[in-house]
């Protein structure tokens, strides 16, 4: 027999409340993808904040040179090796005359203000230009795509768990309900706020007869395992999708209200970290894309 707070399930399509949504679509991985993704934003604004790998490779083809005059030296108060980082102020005329400024870095000092000195840049977009010899961002593009490494690692996890997320939700919606029986649960390599996230394995017959088997990793929790015969929703059309109601990563179980519907009681504050995850996210992305790759 399944529980009584499961029973009376109403037909698909759900209604599934934006607290579930939300908490479903970040997740305890989501959660971990977030914050790494996040915390190493600094570092890329840092070391590849104007990177512009496109037009960087751009650059490195081009032939289209002038003679440009350095305007002024800055000291960037940033190293290479214990080697100062100079920035270099310049100016040139395309061969069209159009009078363009731009900087460019260099490790070690190169330049001196008025000395004259070859500039390459684009002919399609002349503000994209360096003297020769020197780059056009801080640190060196290597340095940059090094500390990609982690917002892409944090992103990776974040996509992950969304995907998850958006799985889970069309489960709630459209699943179909069957008491699965518990196999065995073990311990992965992935633990977090130093709590183990555990592999839950079990076994349920779909409508069709046939016995199926699905896993989930979750947190412990005394919710799940603590039924002979715990609820998991399936797709009928695709029944190895499946979710055990338990493994959830929500802070208070799923219940069904009076009218058959998913109840919940939640905290509103899911909504408000859920947006405030996905718009950070977002925003980084669109930076990555706009300063470091484009």
């Amino acid at each position: 027999m399944l529980s009584g707070r499961i029973t009376p399930l109403a037909p698909p399509p759900r209604r599934v409340p934006w607290a579930v949504v939300c908490s479903a679509m970040l997740g305890t991985l989501g959660v971990v993808g977030a914050g790494i993704f996040v915390f190493s934003m600094p570092f890329v604004l840092i070391f590849a904040g104007e990177l512009h790998l496109i037009d960087e490779i751009r650059l490195s083809n081009s032939g289209t040179t002038a003679v440009a005059r350095v305007t002024a030296v800055e000291d960037t108060n940033s190293t290479e090796n214990d080697v100062p980082v100079y920035a270099y102020r310049f100016e040139f005329r395309t061969r069209a005359e159009e009078l363009v400024t731009a900087r460019s870095f260099a490790t070690g000092r190169r330049y001196s203000v008025e000395d004259r000195a070859t500039v390459y840049y684009l002919p399609d977009k002349p503000g994209v230009a360096r003297l020769e010899n020197t780059r056009r961002s801080e640190f060196p593009a290597f340095a940059g795509l090094m500390v990609l490494i982690f917002p892409l690692t944090g992103l990776a996890l974040f996509a992950i768990g969304a995907l998850r997320g958006w799985r889970d939700v069309t489960l709630l919606r459209h699943g179909q309900v069957a008491g699965a029986r518990w196999l065995r649960s073990q311990m992965t390599n992935m633990s977090v706020n130093n709590q183990p996230v555990l592999k839950y394995t079990y076994e349920f017959q779909a409508e069709d007869g046939q016995t199926y088997t699905g896993s989930r990793r979750a947190l412990p929790s005394p919710h799940v395992g603590d039924e002979a015969h715990e609820p998991v929703l399936y797709l009928p059309s695709h029944p190895a999708r499946s979710l055990p109601l338990d493994a959830l990563s929500l802070r208070y179980p799923v219940r069904v209200d009076d009218s058959g519907q998913w109840s919940n009681v939640h905290s509103p504050w899911s909504i408000v970290w859920c947006s405030l995850a996905y718009t950070l996210v977002f925003a980084g992305i669109l930076f990555i894309l706009t300063h470091v790759i484009g």
